[in-house]
């Protein structure tokens, strides 16, 4: 055995003194910082000193040392030390009661007490509406008012919490009213009277979203100076056109579009920034332009005699076998002929030929061979049009032609 409480041992013989001394009795390996406990009823033991911060709890009915607190209960404690910065510590969902004058740091864990309330930065409630704003309530524990349906909108109405308004109708508009309980509600734009929907009342407020038709008008829509901008398109109804004082584009009733400019003003054509056509009273301003892909090109001088150039391309045909018509009706009419061909099997072969053509006949003025060896050509004229036949092979023609009708 060991740690028991006995007798010192002081020899054969106790004198007084000894009997009465401290250490008449001494625990078996005793040090500072023991104690004696019952260890049985007939029994007195040590029980050694605990580590630093440890504390004396019954553990199998015998005191013991012990650096946690495992199922203890504590009963209306106050805790006051400052040092109490580890909140690491578990304690049962029934425990009530007690005063934490200094609580520190509590660096981990988590709050399974009451409900916060809000003097304390919490919210006093233990559930939130889901997809809901929080909304404050004074002293009161946080309200959560609901918005997860589409196009709500939150709106107070100055006598409490703010209210939801429900969507509106497709295309109306947020309009105050003080006769609703929020002050607003949805609503159809309002109609502007007619003559009075101009530059500044567009300017004030009515957006171009809001603004999807300006229905019939009885008078002219006045823009006050402003732009009409980001239009997709503009249709214009037929309409009797304005003075020609007035720079204008119209319908004029006959399906033609009118451009008007004042006199000595040009109507013009620009192109990112810059005037590439101008048209005036007197003549067509081309800025050094090219005019492509016309299929004629009319003149006419004092005399009233017209100059015509028309221009027209053929496929490719196997002229060996039959001629090929390769201008279009000449009656009435004369005009110079130029033709170009390329042989189809070999772009090396090329010629240009220039040919006198009216309606009575056709004359060859000139056949020059551009590349390699052309076969020979035949024109003649059926039905008021030009033909061409090659001698062999199968040719790409176009063919250019400045017409001459008679003087009218």
């Amino acid at each position: 055995m060991g740690n028991e409480l006995k007798h010192g041992s002081v020899g054969t013989e106790l004198t007084q003194a000894e009997w009465e001394a401290v250490g008449t009795h001494v625990i078996d390996s005793q040090a500072e910082g023991d104690i004696i406990y019952a260890s049985s009823s007939a029994q007195l033991s040590r029980l050694g000193k605990g580590a630093d911060n440890t504390v004396l709890h019954l553990a199998s009915g015998v005191p013991a040392w012990s650096a946690t607190l495992a199922g203890l209960t504590l009963t209306t404690p106050t805790i006051s030390a400052t040092g109490f910065a580890n909140a690491n510590h578990a304690h049962a969902a029934g425990n009530s009661g007690g005063v934490l004058t200094y609580l520190g740091t509590i660096a981990t864990g988590v709050w399974q007490g009451t409900d916060v309330g809000v003097a304390y930065g919490g919210t006093g409630v233990s559930t939130l509406t889901q997809n809901g704003v929080l909304v404050g309530n004074g002293a009161s524990a946080i309200g959560a008012i609901d918005m997860s349906t589409k196009g709500h909108v939150l709106i107070g109405d100055g006598s409490g919490n703010p209210q939801m308004l429900g969507v509106g109708t497709d295309t109306h508009v947020l309009t105050a009213d003080s006769g609703e309980t929020t002050g607003v509600k949805w609503a159809a734009p309002a109609a502007a009277a007619a003559g009075s929907l101009t530059g500044a009342t567009l300017a004030s407020g009515v957006t171009a979203s809001a603004l999807t038709s300006l229905g019939t008008q009885a008078e002219d829509l006045d823009m006050g100076g402003y732009d009409i901008d980001n239009a997709g398109f503009v249709i214009l109804n037929a309409a009797t056109a304005p003075a020609g004082t007035e720079v204008y584009a119209v319908n004029d009733n006959t399906g033609d579009l009118t451009v008007n400019a004042l006199s000595g003003k040009k109507v013009l054509i620009a192109i990112d920034g810059a005037d590439e056509y101008g048209f005036s009273a007197t003549a067509l301003d081309m800025n050094s332009n090219g005019l492509g892909g016309a299929s004629y090109l009319s003149t006419r001088d004092t005399a009233d005699t017209s100059v015509t150039h028309k221009q027209k391309t053929h496929g490719t045909q196997d002229v060996t076998t039959s001629a090929v018509d390769i201008t279009a009706d000449l009656s009435g009419h004369g005009g110079l002929l130029l033709v170009t061909g390329m042989k189809t099997t070999d772009s090396n072969v090329r010629f240009f030929d220039v040919v006198i053509a009216g309606n009575q006949g056709v004359s060859t003025l000139h056949q020059l061979t551009l590349k390699g060896s052309p076969a020979s050509r035949t024109y003649t004229i059926a039905g008021y049009q030009v033909q061409l036949q090659m001698g062999a092979d199968t040719y790409d023609i176009g063919t250019h032609i400045l017409e001459l009708s008679n003087p009218a």
